[in-house]
């Protein structure tokens, strides 16, 4: 973030001790059981279950997008293992999981979603299916690609959470594409 390299730098040429962000999870690793706010690198916006549960109860199906940073609890997800590197992502407001809609393995931005048709993201229930699985990858930078088991076993090959084109365009939809280490697919992981 523009804030954070804005503030390292000024208390670098003001000779200051070294106060410095968090830069992901300690030595590359996530936490079972923590709760993350997780920032895409390109867009610099945060993974958010679109305020499901807010005024009322949460619904199954509701989309997962990408908007600004505002410290809510839509924006925090709490991740639990599953055995093999793997994690559920359970958002702390709704209490789902984020699901690969069918664990579909081709590229699609197809709506509505259907079986085979779409790889956008949305909230389950936690059920234990590969769909609602990611493994994060550690980067060299501290970020982490996150990869989902469903589709990487469908597609044949890694398919991983993806801001569509790294657009920075607030609210819009999430989904899975496959691995191509571009920033649109590094994610900064928070306390």
């Amino acid at each position: 973030m523009l804030f954070r390299s804005t503030l390292s730098s000024v208390r670098a040429s003001a000779g200051l001790p070294g106060f410095q962000f968090p830069t992901g999870s300690p030595a590359g690793l996530v936490e079972d059981g923590g709760t993350y706010a997780i920032e895409n690198q390109a867009s610099q916006m945060y993974l958010d279950n679109y305020c499901d549960g807010c005024t009322s109860a949460p619904t199954n199906g509701v989309q997962v997008i990408q908007y600004p940073g505002n410290g809510w609890l839509t924006q925090n997800w709490t991740l639990h293992g599953q055995g093999n590197g793997y994690y559920t992502m359970v958002n702390a407001q709704s209490q789902m999981c984020l699901d690969d809609p069918w664990g579909n393995g081709t590229p699609s931005r197809t709506l509505p979603q259907a079986p085979g048709t779409s790889t956008m993201l949305w909230q389950q229930p936690c059920n234990g299916n590969a769909a609602q699985n990611w493994l994060f990858i550690p980067q060299p930078n501290g970020d982490f690609v996150i990869q989902n088991q469903a589709a990487t076993s469908n597609h044949g090959s890694s398919m991983v959470l993806d801001v569509y084109n790294g657009l920075a365009n607030q609210g819009m939809q999430m989904w899975v594409s496959t691995a191509n280490g571009l920033p649109p697919q590094n994610w900064h992981l928070a306390h």
